[in-house]
């Protein structure tokens, strides 16, 4: 890597330069500076751009390096930086015929030719870029307007004229000895692929004379080499000869001569000298991947591929076609179509297995004698309980001579069992191609995603060299210059616009700005960056009805919250929608095709694809979204806790009146759960003792408050408006316009029969529908819709895939019109962003794209452009926040903690907290943008959340990234707390921990890091054991005290009574509630009396019952409910001045969101008191911020019955719940006899019950912490902390207004 090495030389040099009795700036120098495994110098690239003018680093010098960084992919490279680079190339020694070839050729789609070609002829070139690779990655990138259009006229061929005039100025361009070396020299790797890419180039470009009139094309090729001076192109045409002779010389067998091309509506051009060239590659394999374009005939290279198979074999054989069901229609008009439309003369015996299809021993003997099996790719690993047998694995029984596979790419999946301990497709398919003796893998997207995903394809194509999937991915981290072989191996490429020049398109974009309601919403979800908000704010995007009620409760708009306030006609995407098909897309790609007439009034076909989003889009109604917002009623009408299993009760109980019991106890049944049917019975017991609900017999009712909150979210439900589907407003809207009815057919998963689909797609086609609605995964696999020429794209998804199989539905042969493909996409946000560094999903996929192609053209890929294939949103996510908020990675372990006041304990539950005001605006803040190690990570994590830790290569990825990482500084911030905890007389400091989930000895790096501050405090630095369930991430710690093993204490190595302190920061990664609660159980035992246990959670919080069943499972809680950390304001200001704004800002946003209990072991309950203690109590909410009273006071009913109506509401296990709030309680049935009492009434109500339950009311604060009493007074002080306390002059705690 050029650059990184640049760099480092040049600060070894500045280094070296530096006094070294000045030490600050020698070792600030050397910061930068690392060595690798191979002893040699490499840098920390960021730093050293951020910090190079406090080095005194010329600017030239850093630019110069920076290009290398570039153009050798270690460091970002955008579109305009790719132009730029390209532009300042030196261009002293580029002849006149060199500059007209470049600036006539698209450089972006031939990129890897151009880069070898320039960089062979022009060394000063080579020089600038290095390598052909890095040139390549530029031109890749360099700024194309070709991707906006494909309307170049048809090649025009003559007698005279074969290739395109770039690449025959090419060929010309170089000397003849040096093309003689480039045709010969087998040893030269550059040469040998520019051998390979020129005649692949000329194959493609005289590609389409062939399929449309091949003897035409001989005659050509015949008059160039009899006529052509030039021998280099001599060369190339005899070479073209040799090669489609080749093709031709191929016998077919039974091909149907009388198959009339649907595009040119001619007989005798069938198979096409593309299918012919794809059956000369097949016969000489007998495994051979098809992976060319949507509409170039795969199927019929298929079918014929057959008939040279069976003269191989020297006998018939039988032939499973695994797919889609959705391409059954293609194979069924292939085989048994009529005679213009089938491959082969004769129509063949052909048997369909799907779903309906019943699995007897009469369809085994059907298929014993057939030829032709065509099997849903579904029905593959179902199982038979009666023989014990997955269905493949009775197909390889009967036997199986050629399996193909159709749209291969759903393949892709290297596991064999799923989550469910079902069999996978993938290893179902895998089982059947290695049990054939031939095989065959038709796909247009071959590699989808990344590279992996090539992984299973290749195996079924070389399974001796490659039995797994997992084996290929060695081959190709190894070598990284084999993927292009690798992918060219026994496979062909063609794309629809390979074979034909007549494919004419535009693709253009409908820009429009969100309206203020829609921008605070879509503002508000990136801000509270939950779980899933990068669905919520897609789902903003593109209608806001379809977000989550709990974010528009959340949300302010003209001081009121957003439930209720959003209709259909608030959907700016629609009305830009309902405008393109009224008026026309206005992009200027599309040349004023529209000015004069609609597309409704040109009576164009249009297809709209949503990507993901079906309910309330393509279909009426939303059950998914009403059952959220009956849940959010019912939490707050009989105060349940979200998750529970009695809130889940009442939600399906209201959401469908006519589920009884039984239907209930089934649909909410938990596997890996042998108590659930005593939590259900408790559950129900539970409900009816709070006349929530009636139980008689079988049947349940919910006991509803008419005017209540379930009512009433139901209503903020009902007045969306999802009783129409997009589908439906459409139709009504163009019906108003036109004054006829527009009709509008739907795919989209929900039409689960075949035939009903191909009815669908049929209508169309014929006229009887005027457009279709999608879903991209539906509607864009396995269907022609020529009959459309327009098509509009809702959204965009995370993957390149997913358009690249919905456009050429209507782009490709037998299209006759110029499609124009439009994107809807709202300014300033994930869709569409201009600003340059800043990231939407066009960019990102862009990315994708690019680096597929990278990795397919056999270059190796670096971390960041690796990091971009393998996200599957979760870095984009984290790139939008950081557009908007800022904050780019940072090395927390930099500045030295010199003071445990440096941290402080926030309480988030509390009311008035002051505004942020150090975190910048997004339209403030001017960040570098380049990609990290930790935005790998949290895609890593984000794939697979429980099983990562564990996977190949991930603890050193994770190790590397810990100084950048939250975890880290909140190590640091726990054990500040707890020496001030210490040091105020609250605990005592511990001198035995044990870290669970430890990782790479995170805690005992961390105390080690402390030891000067320990030190200083008085203390010493306890004795850390690490226990981890992954080997690998303990092995990368230095901790001595390590003990692989889980912290649920399953074979536990140590005993009871044995630590001082258990600490668990990873406790969320326990996926079960049982297993969390099996954990506490563990740390009772193994902690000594007052021992502490302390837990962390990042972005999550425990649910209210948690502390309640920490208690019963014998732990007194020290901390309050809703404490998290944060850095003092005096800390803060301390980092910005050393360090800078961007990092005090960074530093103080990884303490975001946390939250700790800490907690004393005080007694070991017996196992009757264990077994009491519900595991859903430990249950962790990931998806909200909590309200100021989501922690209400648990308070005696006995001593406080008459507080309840605007100060207090129901609880359970009979308590009344004091809350801080004064609103009305949300259980509107409730009355008091106190409801009279002011606020200060009831306060002073809650000041005797302070004095009340206190048995020495003279005792100070930090002395409150041995007894229940004293403890239940404490907690009611901390539940009540968002009112003022004072103490009197008695010392009573009083709380005021």
């Amino acid at each position: 890597m050029e650059g990184k090495y640049k760099i480092a030389e040049i600060l070894e040099d500045k280094a070296n330069k530096i006094d070294p009795d000045d030490g600050r700036k020698w070792s600030y120098a050397n910061t930068f500076l690392k060595e690798d495994n191979n002893g040699e110098i490499t840098a920390n690239i960021k730093k050293l751009f951020e910090e190079s003018s406090n080095l005194g680093i010329d600017n030239n010098i850093m630019k110069d390096a920076e290009r290398l960084l570039r153009i050798s992919g270690e460091y970002e490279l955008t579109e305009e930086q790719a132009t730029e680079i390209w532009k300042d190339r030196p261009t002293k020694t580029e002849n006149k015929e060199f500059k007209e070839i470049v600036k006539n050729s698209n450089l972006r789609e031939d990129a890897e030719l151009f880069a070898y070609y320039i960089t062979s002829i022009n060394p000063e070139t080579k020089e600038y870029f290095k390598s052909p690779e890095n040139l390549y990655r530029v031109l890749l990138r360099v700024k194309d307007s070709s991707r906006k259009s494909n309307k170049s006229p048809q090649k025009n061929y003559t007698p005279e004229k074969l290739l395109k005039p770039e690449l025959e100025k090419m060929i010309k361009s170089f000397p003849r000895d040096t093309y003689k070396e480039i045709k010969e020299n087998k040893e030269n790797e550059d040469y040998n692929k520019l051998r390979l890419l020129i005649e692949e180039k000329a194959k493609k470009d005289t590609m389409p004379l062939f399929v449309k009139d091949q003897d035409l094309a001989f005659n050509y090729l015949d008059n160039l080499i009899k006529n052509e001076k030039n021998k280099n192109l001599v060369d190339i045409y005899s070479d073209l000869k040799n090669i489609y002779n080749g093709y031709l010389d191929l016998n077919l067998g039974d091909v149907n001569t009388e198959f009339i091309n649907p595009t040119t509506d001619k007989k005798g051009e069938f198979p096409s000298m593309h299918q012919r060239e794809a059956l000369f590659h097949i016969n000489e394999n007998d495994r051979f991947g098809i992976f060319n374009g949507c509409g170039t005939g795969k199927t019929a290279i298929g079918i014929l591929a057959q008939q040279l198979y069976e003269k191989k074999a020297g006998k018939p054989i039988r032939t499973f076609i695994i797919g889609p069901y959705a391409s059954l229609p293609s194979w069924k008009k292939a085989l048994q179509g009529e005679k213009h439309e089938r491959t082969l003369r004769d129509k063949q015996d052909f048997l369909i297995i799907n779903e309906d299809t019943i699995k007897n021993e009469e369809l085994f003997n059907k298929i014993k004698k057939s030829k032709w099996i065509f099997v849903s790719k579904d029905q593959l690993p179902l199982f038979d309980e009666s023989d014990k047998k997955y269905f493949h694995q009775k197909l390889e029984e009967i036997g199986c001579d050629l399996s193909l596979f159709d749209e291969g790419h759903n393949l892709r999946s290297y596991k064999d069992i799923t989550t469910n301990k079902n069999l996978t497709k993938s290893f179902a398919a895998r089982s059947l191609s290695a049990k054939s003796r031939f095989s065959l893998i038709l796909t247009g997207t071959p590699m989808p995603d990344k590279p992996k995903d090539y992984g299973v394809l290749y195996s079924m194509l070389n399974p001796e060299e490659c039995p797994t999937p997992e084996e290929f991915k060695d081959k190709w981290k190894n070598d990284p210059r084999s993927l292009y072989f690798l992918v060219k191996d026994k496979t062909i490429t063609r794309t629809a616009e390979d074979i034909n020049d007549d494919i004419k398109w535009d693709r253009g974009d409908a820009i429009f700005n969100l309206s203020d309601k829609e921008r605070k919403l879509y503002d508000a979800i990136l801000d509270k960056g939950t779980t899933n908000y990068l669905i919520q704010a897609r789902k903003a995007l593109i209608d806001p009805r379809l977000v989550d009620p709990e974010y528009l409760e959340e949300t302010e708009f003209n001081n009121q919250n957003l439930l209720g306030q959003f209709t259909y006609e608030d959907s700016s995407k629609y009305k830009q929608l309902e405008e393109i098909l009224i008026e026309g897309p206005k992009d200027k790609i599309f040349n004023g095709k529209y000015k004069k007439k609609s597309p409704i009034e040109q009576k164009e076909k249009f297809v709209i694809f949503s990507s993901m989003f079906r309910d309330g889009i393509t279909t009426p109604n939303n059950e998914g979204l009403k059952r959220k917002y009956i849940s959010l009623g019912v939490r707050k009408e009989f105060n349940l806790f979200e998750g529970s299993l009695e809130e889940r009760i009442l939600n399906y109980s209201i959401k469908d009146e006519n589920l009884n019991l039984s239907q209930l106890r089934k649909k909410l049944s938990e596997k890996n759960n042998n108590s659930f049917e005593e939590e259900f019975n408790d559950a129900i017991s539970l409900l009816k003792g709070k006349n929530y609900i009636q139980v008689n017999e079988d049947n349940i009712k919910v006991n509803l408050n008419k005017e209540g909150s379930v009512q009433k979210y139901l209503n903020y439900y009902y007045k969306l408006g999802f009783d129409k589907s997009l589908k439906d407003n459409l139709e009504e809207r163009l019906e108003k316009e036109y004054g006829r009815k527009v009709n509008i057919g739907v795919i989209d998963g929900t039409v689960l029969k075949a035939k009903d689909r191909d009815n669908i797609v049929t209508s169309f086609n014929e006229g009887k529908l005027d457009g279709l609605l999608c879903t991209t995964n539906t509607g864009g696999e396995s269907i022609d819709l020529t009959a459309a020429s327009l098509e509009i794209f809702l959204d965009e998804t995370y993957s390149p895939l997913t358009r690249e199989q919905a456009e050429p539905r209507c782009i490709r042969p037998g299209q006759e019109k110029v499609v124009s493909i439009v994107n809807l996409r709202a300014n300033d946000t994930l869709e569409h962003m201009t600003k340059e560094g800043y990231t939407d999903l066009f960019k990102y996929n862009d990315k994708k794209r690019i680096n597929i192609k990278i990795a397919k053209d056999g270059h190796e890929l670096t971390d960041e452009e690796n990091q971009i294939l393998d996200d599957t949103g979760m870095g984009f996510g984290a790139q939008v926040r950081r557009d908007a908020f800022g904050g780019t990675s940072i090395d927390v372990l930099e500045p030295i903690i010199d003071s445990y006041t440096n941290f402080e304990i926030i309480n988030t539950n509390r009311r008035g907290r002051k505004k942020d005001t150090t975190r910048p605006s997004y339209r403030e803040i001017n960040l570098d943008k380049e990609s990290t190690l930790a935005q790998k990570i949290f895609a890593w994590i984000g794939k697979d959340p429980y099983g990562c830790w564990g996977a190949d290569g991930f603890a050193e990825e994770y190790y590397k990234a810990l100084p950048t990482l939250s975890p880290t500084l909140l190590n640091i911030a726990r054990i500040t707390d707890l020496i001030g905890r210490y040091k105020e007389g609250e605990i005592d400091f511990p001198s035995k921990i044990l870290s669970e989930g430890s990782g790479p000895s995170m805690l005992w790096s961390a105390y080690q890091d402390l030891s000067k501050l320990i030190s200083n405090s008085g203390l010493k630095i306890p004795e850390v054991w690490d226990r981890d369930k992954e080997p690998l991430m303990l092995k990368l710690g230095e901790n001595p005290n390590q003990i692989v093993g889980c912290m649920t204490g399953n074979k536990s190595k140590f005993k009871e009574s044995e630590f001082d302190m258990v600490d668990n920061a990873s406790i969320h990664l326990l996926q079960y509630n049982v297993h969390r609660k099996a954990s506490f159980e563990e740390a009772n035992r193994i902690l000594k009396d007052n021992g502490l246990l302390e837990l962390t959670f990042k972005n999550k919080k425990p649910i209210k019952d948690f502390y309640k069943g920490l208690e019963d499972l014998g732990f007194n809680i020290l901390s309050n409910p809703g404490d998290g950390f944060q850095i003092n304001d005096e800390y803060y200001q301390q980092l910005k001045l050393d360090r800078g704004e961007h990092y005090a800002n960074s530093y103080k946003s990884k303490l975001n969101n946390t939250s700790i209990i800490l907690a004393q072991k005080e007694g070991t309950p017996t196992k009757k008191e264990i077994r009491k203690v519900n595991p859903n109590v430990f249950d962790i909410d990931t998806s909200s911020k909590m309200g100021d009273d989501e922690f209400p006071i648990p308070i005696n009913k006995k001593e406080f019955e008459g507080i309840k109506g605007e100060f207090g509401r129901r609880g359970s296990s009979g308590t009344t719940i004091i809350t801080s709030s004064n609103r009305n309680s949300s259980n509107g049935s409730q009355s008091s006899s106190n409801n009279h009492l002011s606020r200060s009434q009831k306060i002073d109500q809650i000041n005797s019950l302070i004095c009340y339950t206190s048995p020495d009311p003279k005792i100070k604060i930090p002395d409150v912490s041995k007894t229940n009493e004293h403890r239940e007074r404490k907690i009611l002080q901390n539940k009540l902390g968002r009112l003022k306390k004072t103490k009197d002059e008695n010392g009573l705690i009083r709380v005021e207004e």
